[in-house]
């Protein structure tokens, strides 16, 4: 998932030296989710060895260095991470978490994790909680004193659960989360870089700024948010965001029939076009919202959406089927519901920059 990008990405072809920094760089069962069995040598590709594989390609030296560790308080490395960023035309830095067990760990009787002392540098998984979300150890320190150095820098984020990043969205000048991407999680991620691939996805969950704001979600009532004095109650990155190396562009929204009875259905039609230059995947979304309800409705509901592979300057025509499965609610009584009224329909690349459109319920 593609959260920011300055122009830096795809890396081009002319870059002859590049920094991978981080603790997530060159470890393979980082890449990898909680209980994940002992890998055989070789079965996982790192982000470092893909980027590796594919710079070799275009004749660019790669600079390895790990800087510091996922949850370790030790700043021995800090310094020669630093020292190669300053030198390179551009630093990747891999941050984030990691669920990497110790194999052997204690379970209950039940097959449950013991929590006790952590062996490994887990900062995420079952009987590792987090009071914050913060990258843990020197993680935010080594990434500040990269970009102090002036050096580009591209943030890719290994990780199981979102972390808070204010200060990372605001001076990188990209960021790539890539969760745990898995045994060819390397590739991909360099794939990525590089521009072997156009990212398509789409966040499932939001982002939030900080701790504080939780719990942070797309789908609230039109109450249960206000601003904080000291920060937006909106979140970093929201529900359904996603960038790509091209530009989709939503028009022609149409509902039809435009008023329907309860019981009916109505088709939504959007025409989407690859307006950039590349080709790519777009995530058309679909959220809905009754207006005027029995009970308090959320401010939007997704329901529906379609990936949409376009070449450069071509269009579709995406279609979604209304029902009353996705109009109705539960009311008081806990029957299953349409209720007249009007519903506001939002379509688009995310929530936030959609076409809207009315639909009429009889």
């Amino acid at each position: 998932m593609l959260l920011k990008n300055q122009g830096i990405l795809p890396l081009p072809s002319t870059t002859r030296r590049i920094a991978v920094l981080g603790p997530n760089a060159d470890h393979a069962y980082n890449q990898l989710g909680d209980y994940t069995s002992p890998q055989r040598d070789g079965q996982v590709t790192t982000i470092l060895q893909g980027i590796q594989t594919l710079a070799q390609q275009m004749q660019a030296e790669v600079i390895y260095r790990r800087g510091c560790g996922v949850t370790s308080r030790d700043d021995s490395e800090l310094a020669e991470a630093i020292q190669v960023a300053s030198e390179a035309e551009v630093a990747i830095l891999c941050l984030g978490g990691a669920s990497t067990r110790d194999f052997g760990m204690n379970f209950d009787f039940n097959g449950a994790a013991i929590p006790g002392p952590i062996a490994t540098e887990m900062d995420c998984g079952e009987g590792v909680d987090a009071s914050n979300l913060s990258l843990p150890g020197r993680q935010q320190e080594l990434f500040e004193a990269v970009v102090s150095t002036g050096v580009p820098t591209i943030v890719v984020l290994v990780q199981g659960r979102p972390y808070a990043i204010p200060e990372i969205a605001e001076q990188a000048q990209a960021i790539l989360a890539a969760w745990y991407p898995g045994q060819e999680g390397g590739t991909a991620v360099a794939e990525a870089l590089f521009g072997r691939v156009n990212p398509s996805g789409k966040l499932c969950i939001s982002m939030p700024r900080s701790e504080g704001q939780l719990p942070v979600y797309y789908n609230h009532k039109p109450l249960a948010r206000s601003n904080y004095y000291d920060q937006s109650a909106t979140p970093l990155y929201p529900f359904g965001y996603g960038l790509s190396y091209t530009q989709f562009q939503h028009s022609n929204l149409r509902i039809e029939p435009a008023q329907i009875s309860v019981d009916g259905r109505c088709k939504v039609t959007v025409t989407v076009e690859n307006t950039g230059t590349v080709a790519g995947a777009e995530v058309t979304q679909l959220y809905v919202r009754d207006k005027v309800a029995s009970i308090v409705r959320r401010i939007r509901e997704l329901k529906g959406l379609h990936k949409t592979f376009l070449q450069p300057g071509e269009k579709a025509d995406i279609v979604f089927e209304l029902s009353p499965a996705e109009l109705g609610l539960w009311n008081s009584e806990m029957r299953w519901v349409v209720e007249q009224g009007v519903f506001t329909l939002t379509i688009g690349h995310d929530p936030e920059t959609a076409l809207t459109a009315e639909l009429t319920v009889s």
